[in-house]
């Protein structure tokens, strides 16, 4: 957001008075986007991650029977159709 904000200011002049100024900073945004992506890109950086460096992150906690039985309580106190739904 920052750097949009910098580029916004530097560029101002580009910006036509009457037009939708947050389409033009949304504008902006995306390109600023696009360019550090294409730096990176240039630069040998690769923004991909590979899926089993993280798998450990990726895990589920460990979940509480206490919090399961609760919640099927709960559930059980609505009425058929919502329970339905859910």
């Amino acid at each position: 957001m920052q750097d949009t904000l910098e580029r916004a200011c530097q560029k101002w002049r580009l910006w036509l008075v009457g037009s939708n100024l947050r389409a033009w900073l949304f504008s902006v945004m995306h390109n600023l986007f696009i360019n550090q992506l294409r730096q990176s890109y240039a630069g040998g950086q690769s923004m991909m991650l590979d899926i089993d460096d993280v798998s450990d992150d990726l895990k589920a906690p460990e979940s509480d029977l206490g919090m399961a039985l609760d919640l099927q309580r709960c559930l059980l106190r609505l009425p058929h159709e919502q329970r339905e739904v859910l």
